[in-house]
């Protein structure tokens, strides 16, 4: 079962969202959300569509939750940075990079399966609002994603020269003539 089929609304609820995957909306997704979510809103729903740029910042701040119900593996989703950052917690199913980006019971709910977003969009209310922007301040801040990238370039430079090295080491023990392969240094 889709996970948007699952998912709660409260009544008289404003939704902004877009169906698709954040590069442009599919004929297939457009199709899906045209017949199988936009009847499910109801009357009383505003739909807002996709929202961007000035618009997205106050919707983000004042909504429950950002739904995040992804079906792929995701490598970073900064959407859910970006809610967080307002001081929205996510609920997300635990696919792709939401395990990384959302701590559970902190700065969002982490759904297993699509059957559990209902109850998650019910009780995220227990989140707190500036737990979630914290938490983006210290991990998500660029001096300290910069500092992470910088740790990381590091570390990859030194395992490419200490495999250098091993190698070297190996080359400057072959004999003229001898065959590597069956030395097993090749």
């Amino acid at each position: 079962m889709s996970p948007v089929r699952v998912a709660a609304r409260k009544p008289g609820s404003r939704l902004a969202a877009r169906p698709g995957n954040g590069s442009g909306s599919e004929p297939a997704e457009t199709a899906y959300f045209e017949t199988e979510i936009k009847p499910r809103l109801g009357p009383d729903a505003q739909w807002l569509g996709e929202v961007g740029g000035a618009q997205k910042t106050p919707l983000l701040s004042s909504a429950r939750c950002l739904l995040f119900p992804i079906q792929w593996e995701e490598p970073f989703g900064m959407v859910m940075i970006e809610a967080m950052a307002c001081g929205t917690p996510v609920v997300a199913l635990r696919r792709g990079s939401v395990p990384e980006v959302v701590t559970h019971g902190v700065t969002g709910l982490v759904c297993e399966h699509p059957a559990e977003l209902p109850d998650a969009i019910n009780t995220v209310h227990t989140i707190d609002p500036a737990a979630c922007r914290d938490d983006v301040l210290t991990r998500f801040h660029p001096d300290t994603m910069a500092a992470g990238y910088e740790r990381a370039y590091r570390r990859a430079l030194a395992h490419t020269r200490v495999q250098h090295h091993r190698r070297a080491a190996r080359f400057a023990q072959i004999q003229p003539g001898q065959d590597l392969l069956r030395a097993g240094r090749w």
